[in-house]
């Protein structure tokens, strides 16, 4: 009876060491971001002086100090990580070149962000992978096979950048970046401020920010790249967003082409990496016209190759316009000696912006299906 007892005890103690994992293991993560203010160059700087970012869980969230930086979609800065699930954003910014205020009113779709914050891209093959691969990972069920297939190194990203991009007009554009993979989230109109009073408050904080005033920034500016830029239209990044569906075919004339990985960036910002299955076996689907490609075959063992194709927005966008609403295929096809490649856009020639191929060295490149 008493060694029942015992066994009784300790069951009952062991229960209850064991209900603050199971907690753990069923509560959610609560997304980690870094924040990027981008534009499409220098020239249209940007200078936030009021921001929030509204987040589910209630946590204050906001951009980094100063003005916007680098290029489409991608500022090249990182600021402090900010907690929580992004579900809007509420902005008040100086256009530089513009000479004028905007304030942008921003809701992001709630469940779609849910999602989209738990999901996890692949950018490569894990090492000891022995089934298909997914396109992502959903961490809100699968965290733990995350941790296990980035365990001897990176191979996926979870959401990790809300990136701005400022444009002309008000125009502005969100990103969710997963480390090199970005998406587009939705395009917003800011409006212009016109109230005097709120003018006021803003030239204060943007005093107070920059030490200089709003008549010596745009000065500087306008002296800098002239004033023709104040008259820029939003038309081109606008266009840039527009999607086709188009198939992309990576061929060769060697008969022993391996293709592995294939990284796209797109003119709209996106940014994309195929692995197997997805690209040995293309389908059409709704895509940006690409900027620039960067793909890497095998064609025997030990002939591992790195291959780019940057490309020509108004060449491809012409070719498309012939039929916006059908499917289209653009081939790049390599020749036999992998010294040379040809593009292709519904079988029509396309002479490309640049490209070049090179033979990889050592084994950094190895795949799962590579030559042994």
């Amino acid at each position: 009876m008493v060694n029942m007892k015992k066994k009784i005890s300790y069951i009952i103690i062991l229960s209850l060491g064991l209900l603050p994992i199971a907690s753990c293991q069923k509560k959610e993560v609560m997304p980690e971001f870094h924040v990027q203010i981008s534009h499409p160059d220098n020239k249209y700087q940007v200078t936030p002086v009021k921001d929030y970012i509204l987040t589910l869980e209630g946590t204050p969230a906001g951009l980094p100090y100063g003005s916007s930086s680098g290029r489409w979609a991608d500022s090249g800065a990182r600021w402090t990580e900010q907690l929580g699930t992004p579900i809007g954003a509420d902005i008040v910014y100086y256009s530089d070149y513009e000479d004028v205020f905007y304030h942008l009113k921003a809701d992001f779709p709630v469940d779609y962000m849910k999602e989209m914050t738990q999901r996890a891209y692949f950018i490569y093959e894990p090492k000891t992978f022995q089934t298909e691969i997914p396109e992502y990972i959903n961490l809100k069920e699968k965290r733990s096979y995350f941790s296990q297939v980035n365990l001897t190194g990176t191979v996926c990203n979870e959401f990790d950048n809300l990136i701005f991009g400022f444009a002309p007009k008000g125009m502005v554009v969100v990103w969710l970046g997963y480390g090199p993979t970005r998406i587009e989230l939705a395009r917003y109109q800011a409006e212009l401020v016109k109230d005097e009073k709120l003018i006021k408050e803003y030239e204060d904080r943007l005093v107070a920010m920059s030490y200089l005033s709003r008549a010596k920034l745009y000065e500087i500016q306008k002296k800098i790249y002239g004033e023709e830029t104040a008259k820029a239209t939003p038309e081109r990044w606008d266009n840039y967003r527009k999607k086709y569906k188009l198939k992309v075919v990576i061929s060769s004339e060697n008969k022993g082409f391996r293709v592995f990985r294939i990284s796209t960036e797109y003119f709209n910002g996106e940014k994309r990496i195929s692995l197997c299955p997805y690209m040995t076996s293309p389908k059409a689907e709704e895509q940006a016209i690409p900027e620039m490609m960067r793909f890497i075959f095998e064609t025997a063992k030990g002939a591992s190759y790195n291959c780019k194709v940057f490309f020509d927005w108004d060449k491809l966008h012409t070719i498309l316009e012939k039929n916006p609403t059908g499917e289209h295929t653009l081939e790049v096809k390599l020749n036999a000696t992998s010294t040379d490649l040809e593009v292709f856009l519904d079988g029509e020639p396309i002479k490309t912006e640049g490209q070049y191929i090179r033979e990889n060295e050592g084994n950094f490149y190895i795949f799962r299906d590579s030559y042994k």
